[in-house]
Parts: structure tokens; C-alpha cells; sequence
């Protein structure tokens, strides 16, 4: 009895469409989610559109505005409750005042 392995499949290389693109509603889309994220900078909510926007392309996506606005989102959630774990909680760290 001989063992066939199965042939080893390449992942078939998608061309990015347009490399660093930019959405066409990237400033609407970009306003809109840093005003639900204020604690994010808008610089990186920008990057974050963009990088959506052309992942999204370089995947082979149908890449709408909705769909990179949706993605991003998903990605600034995270990045926002990212931002409480790295904030210091008041009070602590420091020894009560009096008591050794």
C-alpha cells in the first residue's frame, strides 16, 4: 500500500488594487469614528481607515465604505478598551496616608 500526500497548495498572491489607497468617504467615515472614540487619537483612526480600506483590497474584497467603516470599528473596540487596561486606576499604587 503507498501513501499519497497531498500536493501542497500555494496560496495564490492577490495583488493589491491600489497600493495605499485611500477610501473615497475616508473623511466622513473618519470623522464619524472619532467622534464615537474620543479616547483615540484621530490620527490613528485615520491610519486605521486606511489600513482597513487597503487590506480589505489586497484581500480581494468588494471593499465599500460601509464595510472598512464596519471593520474599523471592530478594530478601535479594541483598541479603545486596550487604552483602559494601560491607564493607572486612581488611588492605587500609593500606601494609605498614616498606616505603615
Amino acid at each position: 500500500m503507498t501513501s499519497r500526500a497531498a500536493p501542497k497548495v500555494q496560496p495564490e498572491h492577490v495583488p493589491a488594487r491600489h497600493a495605499n489607497a485611500t477610501p473615497p468617504d475616508a473623511p466622513r467615515i473618519v470623522s464619524r469614528l472619532a467622534g464615537e472614540f474620543p479616547a483615540v487619537d484621530r490620527q490613528i483612526v485615520d491610519r486605521q481607515v486606511r489600513d482597513t480600506w487597503n487590506c480589505a483590497l489586497h484581500l480581494g474584497a468588494d471593499v465599500t465604505p460601509d464595510l472598512v467603516e464596519e471593520l474599523a470599528r471592530e478594530h478601535l473596540i479594541a483598541l479603545d478598551g486596550s487604552l483602559d487596561l494601560m491607564r493607572p486606576v486612581r488611588g492605587r499604587g500609593r500606601p494609605p496616608q498614616g498606616r505603615r
